[in-house]
């Protein structure tokens, strides 16, 4: 009998020597080098200082961006220009002093050449807040500027003895001020508002042609617009307050960067 326990444990513990030799022989095959472990320890250098200056930068870019939009609140063209440079300006991690195992093989590398994009994330969100912003603005411009059309400005010393002042002075006007809101069309939810826009300056073109085949006629003529500018504008300027807030709050989405909000 202790013979045969003998006999049949023999292969067992055969089998089991060889696993372990193998599992050894894998182990010592998937092991770097001393060369490749240096390479992996400069990859893992290199990532850490980028760390450190992505992080510097983005301090830096997180005041920058606050001051640049702050600035230029009426005019949001021009911080969409120096947040986008900001956004280019930011550094990748560099390749310099590392070798393509040291880089393939770092944790630390290949986890630093995601976090530019990840850290980014919220400013280029601010960028695209800004496009539409822009494009907002450009419309409540355009929406501004044909209600504030004046024709007795566009007449001021001009005598009307016939309707001609006013069809070459005060109709190619409020054509043009229609054109230009053709070319910034109302954003979404503002629909209403751009055709009401629209209906009004069309109206007040062709108030205006009446107005002339009048003082040809003899009749009298006035410009009368009761309080329909009045109403337009209260509602431009509503949206503008709406883009603004919009806009702060994606400057506050990067906030965590720089140090906080400024007071």
């Amino acid at each position: 009998m202790r013979r045969r326990v003998v006999w049949r444990g023999f292969p067992v513990i055969t089998v089991v020597t060889v696993l372990l030799g193998c599992l050894a022989l894998v182990v010592a095959v998937r092991l770097p080098s001393p060369t490749q472990q240096r390479e992996v320890d400069a990859a893992d250098r290199a990532a850490g200082r980028y760390a450190k200056a992505l992080d510097a930068d983005l301090v830096a870019f997180g005041e920058s961006t606050r001051d640049d939009v702050a600035d230029h609140l009426d005019d949001l063209d021009q911080a969409l220009a120096l947040v986008r440079r900001h956004v280019t300006a930011v550094p990748r991690i560099s390749t310099r002093g590392t070798t393509a195992y040291g880089r393939s093989h770092s944790l630390e590398y290949r986890a630093a050449k995601g976090r530019r994009s990840l850290a980014l994330r919220p400013f280029v969100q601010l960028v695209r807040v800004l496009e539409g912003a822009v494009q907002t603005q450009g419309f409540i411009r355009a929406g501004t500027h044909a209600i504030e059309i004046n024709p007795l400005e566009l007449l001021d010393g001009t005598p009307v003895l016939t309707g001609e002042p006013l069809r070459e002075l005060v109709v190619p006007e409020y054509k043009a001020a229609r054109t230009k809101l053709q070319r910034h069309p109302a954003p979404s939810g503002s629909a209403l508002l751009g055709q009401d826009l629209l209906t009004y300056v069309s109206g007040v073109i062709a108030t205006t042609r009446d107005g002339a085949d009048d003082i040809d006629a003899g009749r009298p003529f006035r410009f009368d617009f009761g309080t329909r500018p009045q109403d337009l504008q209260r509602r431009l300027a509503q949206l503008s307050a709406s883009v603004v807030s919009s806009v702060l709050q994606a400057v506050d989405e990067t906030a965590g960067f720089g140090g906080g909000q400024k007071p």
